[in-house]
């Protein structure tokens, strides 16, 4: 993909190569194609102040090693600059892209984990967990910390804000995205999850999308002390509960790369990685 390699060649993006899905664009996206060899690879680009994010990449051989390893190599020479690093959403489906990647050290800085909603095999509700609606004062409460607790993820995932400033700035365009009216905004349930003796041993915020009738989470958060006793599993349940009386048909969340206990948890509940987040900074 470089003028030094004679096996990628730039090509016209229209029309795109055969196969290859028409990609959804915003208006700062572009799409790259490119062929290596015979393999057209397709590429949809979106230059950031601080980073290249690569999103919908389309492979005519997606189990093909060579061909994953010599977009990742085109990649690094044409986008990767000095304090710019890429991130890359790959589907999983493309296998060899995510082998490469994983194999060459990219940082995996997140994950999209996915289940589909069986409203025949919906879990059975535990007796020692009681969920509720949280009030006023505690879904303001909630939402300041969960904005907090983003920005402290996007420094400590490589999301590259340049300080803490430019870390909660991210998180504040973020949550003004998602919950435009706060706790109020529709669609949004916020719950608290409570034990036996009326102890809060978890909370739990969720959305309905509704045109892909997809109930998404945005937090589950456990209790400090409440961790290690089933609490998260439980918390998961309730979630799926829930995602079937909003005749969702399937679940979904993002997990952040660091976080090897929720990716476990939700693992263990059925769900499974749709697209990963890579960031390669080398």
């Amino acid at each position: 993909m470089t003028e030094h390699d004679p096996l990628v060649k730039h090509l016209p993006s229209d029309p795109l190569p055969e196969g290859a899905p028409k990609p959804k664009l915003k208006n700062t996206e572009h799409i790259k194609v490119f062929s290596v060899g015979d393999e057209p690879v397709v590429l949809v680009v979106e230059q950031r102040k601080r980073e290249t994010l690569i999103t919908q990449p389309w492979l005519s051989a997606q189990d093909d090693d060579f061909l994953a390893q010599q977009l990742v190599k085109t990649i690094r020479s044409l986008y990767l600059k000095p304090g710019k690093p890429v991130a890359i959403q790959v589907g999983s489906s493309l296998t060899a892209l995510n082998r490469t990647l994983q194999g060459q050290g990219a940082v995996v800085a997140s994950q999209v984990m996915t289940k589909p909603v069986d409203k025949n095999a919906v879990p059975t509700p535990a007796d020692n967990v009681h969920p509720r609606d949280m009030n006023e004062n505690e879904v303001t409460t909630f939402l300041t910390s969960t904005e907090d607790d983003f920005a402290r993820s996007l420094l400590e995932n490589g999301a590259h804000p340049s300080d803490w400033d430019d870390a909660r700035a991210k998180s504040r365009g973020a949550f003004e995205a998602v919950v435009p009216e706060g706790g109020k905004t529709p669609g949004h349930l916020f719950l608290v999850v409570e034990d036996d003796e009326g102890e809060r041993v978890a909370l739990l915020w969720v959305a309905l999308d509704g045109e892909a009738r997809q109930s998404y989470c945005y937090k589950i958060e456990v209790e400090a002390g409440k961790r290690r006793l089933g609490f998260g599993r439980e918390t998961v349940a309730i979630w799926e509960r829930y995602a079937v009386g909003q005749g969702a048909v399937s679940m979904g969340l993002n997990v952040f790369g660091n976080n090897l206990a929720a990716q476990r948890l939700y693992a263990g509940a059925g769900f499974t990685v749709a697209t990963t987040l890579f960031r390669v900074e080398k």
